[in-house]
């Protein structure tokens, strides 16, 4: 088994069918997403329109239309027990 340097990951708080998880089984996800960040190092990407979790993310770029409208980097990361949305 490889260790990927990046870990993409497109609306991780919904099933990909404009269908949301609920709240506890999406901070399910969130937390598995910090669990490999942390044991792996690796950068992740989280591609949303869920903003309540951006506060976990050490920078957060906002698009609009295509391009970038906001760079902005957290002070401190929130964990996934502390989103909520």
């Amino acid at each position: 088994m490889t260790s990927p340097r990046f870990n993409p990951q497109r609306s991780p708080t919904s099933t990909g069918n404009s269908i949301a998880l609920d709240f506890e089984t999406g901070k399910v996800v969130l937390e598995v997403i910090e669990r490999i960040h942390t044991a792996f190092g690796t950068t992740t990407a989280v591609m949303t329109h869920n903003a309540g979790i951006a506060a976990m993310a050490d920078r957060v770029v906002t698009m609009r239309r295509g391009e970038v409208v906001q760079v902005h980097r957290n002070a401190t990361r929130a964990t996934p027990a502390e989103l909520y949305w």
